[in-house]
């Protein structure tokens, strides 16, 4: 079976690695061919080549509706000749759902972007969504608490083919934990609105983290924004930011952290998250999406209902780095959430089976 994998940026990131990590272990445990498209000199790209997988440049960050990506789309589609087309995301999904008529194809939903737009965008962005799900053989969603709001917003065609796979994390490749460095609070993630990063700052200017220093593991757009709100806060000296790094130079930077703070507008389910607990790093994040399906408060970690709670995240961090005792208690709990929610084998295998079967129900001629 030879399956064509598309990725919109190919940006370093949660989702990037989870589509690498896919295509890596449908190679090895099911001998799925994979073919990575995305952006010409992306992070995944180069990572793609680097780990023997066939890669091809698809530039698809023009426009939503750039009118020439699906005619690029269906030439590249012709010369690759897949069984079945893979879109990660919106911008993929719907290049995908303009191009093809014959060969089926899978949209994973790497969360809803749509719903924390103002209405107009917002609608727009739920009849895009309507029509890559229509038009595609089936839906993934990274999370329930997606499908259920694809289910209130009428996004789900309620085939049985449709339902959540969790993204899976690959343990073994994760560096072991060692010493922390007291004090050190982590962001992991691009510094993007999404993300909410500038109230990681404000966190740290409360009197409760007064002692407390924050590296920032990422780049991004708000990255000039965090250094003015550090300077306007009085703690620039106490905020390091890394700027876009590799994957394997962000986890050595998170695993020196004493906690991580994700307090995310919007999530699916954060391959960050599962890195840091996996790697013995309590984590404080907010209580949004797919977040509660891998942390349970108080058990696996800490979470927060409002995004926008700079004084209960404070609070929650400092008890954290207070209380070793109590924050080695989450984090023997959330290396078992993580075991039981994000397994790898566990993604792979029922992606593999998905893939499966919707070849074998297509007999329509792949062109």
């Amino acid at each position: 079976m030879r399956v064509f994998q598309i990725v919109a940026d190919g940006r370093p990131g949660g989702g990037t690695s989870v589509v690498l990590d896919l295509c890596l272990g449908l190679r090895a445990r099911h001998d799925i061919e994979n073919i990575v498209a995305s952006a010409p000199d992306s992070y995944a790209l180069t990572t793609a080549s680097t780990a023997g997988l066939a890669a091809r440049p698809l530039d698809l960050w023009c426009s939503r509706l750039d009118r020439s990506a699906p005619g690029r789309l269906r030439r590249l589609i012709e010369e690759v000749r897949p069984d079945l087309v893979h879109a990660h995301g919106g911008r993929a999904g719907l290049a995908v759902a303009r191009a093809l008529r014959s060969v089926p194809f899978v949209y994973t939903v790497h969360g809803y972007h749509f719903a924390t737009k103002p209405w107009p965008q917002r609608l727009a962005g739920a009849l895009a969504e309507r029509v890559i799900g229509s038009r595609a053989a089936a839906i993934v969603w990274v999370c329930a608490a997606d499908r259920e709001l694809a289910e209130r917003w009428r996004l789900d065609p309620g085939r049985p083919e449709d339902g959540v796979i969790h993204n899976g994390l690959d343990l073994a490749a994760l560096p072991a934990p060692g010493p922390t460095e007291p004090g050190l609070i982590a962001f992991l993630g691009r510094l993007v609105p999404q993300k909410n990063p500038l109230l990681a700052v404000d966190v740290l200017a409360h009197p409760a983290l007064r002692d407390a220093r924050l590296v920032m593991i990422g780049g991004g757009p708000l990255e000039d924004a965090v250094r003015a709100r550090a300077r306007a806060a009085g703690v620039a000296e106490r905020v390091r930011i890394t700027g876009a790094v590799q994957r394997d130079q962000a986890l050595e930077e998170l695993r020196r952290a004493a906690a991580l703070v994700l307090p995310s507008l919007w999530e699916g389910l954060p391959l960050a998250l599962a890195e840091a607990m996996a790697m013995g790093v309590p984590v404080v994040a907010s209580a949004v999406r797919g977040v509660p399906e891998l942390v349970e408060h108080g058990v696996s970690g800490l979470l927060r209902a409002d995004p926008h709670d700079v004084s209960g995240f404070a609070q929650d961090l400092g008890r954290l780095l207070a209380d070793p005792s109590f924050a080695a208690e989450l984090v023997s709990r959330a290396r078992r959430a993580v075991a039981r929610v994000a397994r790898l084998d566990g993604m792979v295998d029922a992606h593999a089976g998905l893939y499966r079967s919707l070849c074998n129900r297509a007999t329509a001629p792949l062109f």
